[in-house]
Order: structure tokens, then sequence, then C-alpha cells
């Protein structure tokens, strides 16, 4: 009873412990009662010697072999358990690389997977219209028996009988719908229409990349403005306690101490609405991916380089002929207009008539066709199964012709749906090449401003930089009051978020044309 106590408390005291101690508890508690219990009665023992000792003697070693094993165990799994926190701590959030977040999306982008499914479901439409000019054929069988009263020739009257009967048949036709001109104009729509849905995924696999791209640098772009601000609330702080001393010595009036704190209280809540910039980026990126929100996530800044260095300078009209020659969804569009051309073939091709041709090949059997009967009833020849199937078999050929000479008007009526089908396509043509012309524009005006901006950002920087440390100069030799000194410092943090505004800004842009340009390619690592 006592030792069953005394394990308890220690595996009561193991259960408080953190980590793997904790859940060691139940398995250390039970290898402390057989530790416990073995010493308990080796004493009892020795004390009061048993009847018969071999069997104390020949279980005691086992007890004790098995407890002291266990107790080896259990010290040995303890022993680690401050590291294996310390590891299980540090492995609470997901690493996600860039290119791991693109895959992410390409596999999990709703969009991506409708249009996916949509180029499938066009794909099959197209072999199912270029069979459409091989025959249909099939093959019909059928058994059955017939019974009840007739009236028998042979005996003259009337008996009770059953007979069996079993067909077989195979027939083949094919119909060229308008002489064959819908045959021919479908299967051409859907080819093209097939191309359309292709292209389409390609587009939403650039938009799937774009998308993540632009949160993702908008991430790392929060997070350089984040770090910008701690170091900014560290420096006026030190100011502060700098300031703390004058104020102290006598050498500054208390309203200087006033000030400072003033401008310690503004960095911290630049530096809260800098992290709040953080997590609202983080939130959105992790729903571009469509990701667990209550899943922690460090998502890696890719490399970047820290002098960025323009490139050659873009040409717009080279941009433009690239982007009409690259861009998918122009290219969609485009199969979109063949494809509707070839549907107002199709529906033009009802006022021709439609031509079909049949053949058909088969056989029957029955079970009175198995004798041959004589006049005066007797059997003169048996024929088996394949006989009589042979004996029986034949075929059909045939072509028909048909004219529709009065519908209600609707042949008019596909003709003209198909003609404003047609239209739209072209009409949704025109805006996307017109949407393309605007956007390649756009991309091409805003890299050569982020191409100025990298130059301007990094004379501004220096400047704030130069101004900010004349400032404290001046301040610490009393030629500059407080106010002098934090506008240096909110134009050094100004310039700093600028200049990193730009950086990003110019990968951004540079990105963006080779979006419009319909260049991006998914496969690709962008950094």
């Amino acid at each position: 009873m006592g030792g069953t106590l005394l394990s308890y408390a220690i595996a009561t005291f193991l259960a408080r412990c953190p980590g793997p101690a904790r859940r060691l508890a139940p398995r250390s508690s039970f290898a402390l009662i057989l530790l416990i219990d073995d010493v308990r009665s080796s004493m009892m023992a020795r004390l009061f010697p048993p009847a018969s000792g071999n069997a104390a003697r020949a279980v005691s070693p086992v007890r004790s072999l098995i407890a002291a094993v266990l107790v080896c165990i259990l010290t040995a799994m303890v022993a680690p358990a401050g590291p294996a926190v310390a590891q299980t701590t540090g492995a609470d959030s997901t690493v996600i690389s860039f290119d791991q977040a693109v895959n992410i999306a390409l596999d999990q982008n709703t969009n991506l997977k409708r249009a996916s499914a949509e180029a499938r479901r066009a794909e099959t439409n197209m072999w199912a219209e270029r069979l459409d000019w091989m025959p249909s054929a099939d093959v019909t069988s059928r058994l059955s028996r017939n019974f009840g009263r007739s009236f028998s020739q042979e005996e003259g009257r009337i008996v009770n009988e059953s007979t069996d009967f079993f067909s077989i048949d195979g027939n083949a036709s094919l119909t060229f719908q308008g002489l064959g001109v819908q045959n021919w104009s479908s299967m051409r729509s859907a080819e093209y229409q097939s191309t359309s849905a292709d292209l389409s995924l390609e587009r939403s696999r650039q938009d799937v990349v774009f998308r993540v791209m632009n949160n993702y640098i908008s991430l790392l772009e929060q997070r350089e403005i984040l770090v910008v601000q701690k170091e900014e609330l560290e420096a006026r702080r030190q100011q502060l306690r700098q300031i703390e001393e004058f104020v102290d010595a006598g050498s500054r009036p208390i309203s200087a101490l006033y000030e400072q704190q003033a401008a310690v209280a503004e960095a911290e809540s630049a530096v809260l609405t800098a992290e709040r910039d953080v997590q609202l980026a983080e939130s959105r990126l992790i729903q571009v991916l469509r990701l667990d929100p209550m899943t922690a996530y460090d998502f890696q800044a890719p490399e970047l380089e820290e002098d960025v260095e323009p490139e050659t300078p873009y040409q717009l009209d080279a941009l433009m002929q690239q982007a009409y020659n690259q861009r998918s969804d122009l290219r969609a569009n485009a199969a979109s207009v063949r494809a509707a051309e070839r549907e107002v073939t199709s529906a033009r091709s009802s006022y021709l008539p439609t031509v079909s041709l049949s053949a058909g090949y088969g056989s029957n059997w029955s079970s009175t066709a198995t004798e041959l009967v004589g006049p005066n009833g007797q059997v003169i020849e048996t024929f088996s199964f394949f006989d009589i199937l042979d004996r029986r078999r034949g075929g059909n050929v045939g072509i028909s012709f048909r004219y529709n000479l009065f519908d209600g008007l609707r042949r008019e009526q596909q003709v003209e749906n198909a003609q404003v089908q047609k239209l739209n396509a072209q009409y949704d043509l025109e805006d996307t090449r017109l949407d393309i012309a605007l956007e390649v524009r756009e991309a091409y005006l805003n890299y050569q401003t982020a191409v100025k901006q990298l130059d301007v950002t990094e004379k501004q920087l220096r400047a704030a930089r130069q101004a900010r440390e004349a400032a404290q100069e001046r301040y610490n030799l009393g030629a500059a009051d407080i106010v002098e000194l934090t506008n240096a410092n909110r134009n050094f943090v100004q310039a700093a978020s600028q200049r990193i505004r730009a950086r990003y800004n110019y990968v951004f842009q540079k990105k963006l044309i080779a979006y419009y340009v319909g260049s991006l390619n998914p496969n690709e690592s962008l950094f």
C-alpha cells in the first residue's frame, strides 16, 4: 500500500511537469509500482521467509529486471525533454517559400480548377465531333419463347405448344447533315473551342502566379517598412534617454523631454500600424493561396538584390507587338471568333438536305425450324442451331434523303443566333485587344517611373541620412532644438520607406510587363 501511494505521488509530480514528462507520467507510475513492489516483497521475504522460497526467488529477479529496464528507458526519454520542447516551439509555423506558394496556388485555386475542367470538356466535345464522321454501329440480339394454344395443320386440331425464337442483327448508319457541311463545320467549331479553352487555362495560370506575386511582394514590402519603423523607434528611445540626461543636467528644458516622449509615442504607433499592415498582407496572401487561416505560416523572402540596377529600356512598340502575339486571352478570343464563324456555317447548312446511309445484316433461329417434316408426318431432316442461322442469314443496305420544307422559322432563328454570337465574339476580341494596348502602355509608363524612382529615392535617402546626422550633432551641441531633430528623423523614416517601396515597385513593374505581354511563365522561378 505504501509503495502504491509513493508511486502515485511521483506520477502526480511528473504529470505537473511540462512537455514529454507529462506524457510519461502513466508509464513511469507503472514502472515505479513494479520497482517499489519488488523492494517491498524482498523486505517481507527477509523478515518472514515463505514456506516455499523457490517461487519467490523465481519471480523476484524477473520483476526486478522488468522494472529496472522500464525505469532506464523512462529516464532516457525524460532527459532530452528540454530540447524537444524547443524544437516543437520553433516548428509551430509552416515555412513557405515563394516557389512553394506559387505551386500551392496552382494546385488549390478554384478558378484554375474551373478553367481546367472547361478545357477537358472542350476537348471531349472536339473528339465527339471528329468521330461524328464515323458510322454508328450496333448489335441487337433477342431471345424469346412463345407459348399457348394454336391450330396445328399437321394434326388438324388445336394444341398447346411453345416456340423458342432467337435473332441477332448488326446495323450501321451514317448521316450527313446538310450534305456533310454541318458535320464539318461543327467539327471545326469544336476544335477552335478546345483551342480557346486551352489558351484560357494558360492565361488563368498566369493570373494565379500574378496574384501570388503581387501579394507576396506586398508582404515583403510591409515587412521591410516594419523593420525601418522598429529601427526608428529604437533610435528615438535612445534620443529620449539622452534628452533625459540633458534635462537632468539642466542643459535642456523640460519641454524637450515632453516633445521627445511624444515622438517616441508616435514611433510606437507607427510600429503598431506597420505590424497590422504585415498581418493584413499575410492574411491576403493566405486567402490567395487558400490555406488554413488558423495555422501559422512563415513566408520566406526571396533573394532580392540590395542594389537594383535597371535593365535595358523597353520599347513600347515592341512590347505592343509582343503582347498581340503572345497574350493567351487574345488568342483565345480569336479562336472563339473562328469557332463562331463555323457555327454560322453550320446553322446555314440546315437549308441543305440530309443524306443518310444505312446497312444491316443478321439471322434468326426458331425451334419450329429444327426439323423438316414430310407429308406423312415423318422427319426427313434435322437442322442444328448454326445450320438454321446460316440458312436464314441476310442483310440490307439503304440510302435516304430528307429535306425540311418548313419548320416554323427555326432555321432562320438558328442562323440569326449564330450570327449574334459571332458578333459578340468579335466585340470581345476588339475589347481585349484595346485592353491589352492600354495595359501594356500603362505598365510601360509605370516601369519608366519606377526606374526614375530608384535613382530619386536613393538620393533622397542619402540626403535624409546626412540631414539626420547633422541635426543630431547640432542638437548635441545645443545649436538645434528638438523640433528640428524630430523633423529630420521623420524625413529619414519617410525616405527609407519610399526607398523600400521604390525597390519593390521596380521589381513588381518589371514582372508586371512580363504578365501584360504574356511572357510570364508559371513554371519558372520569378526571383
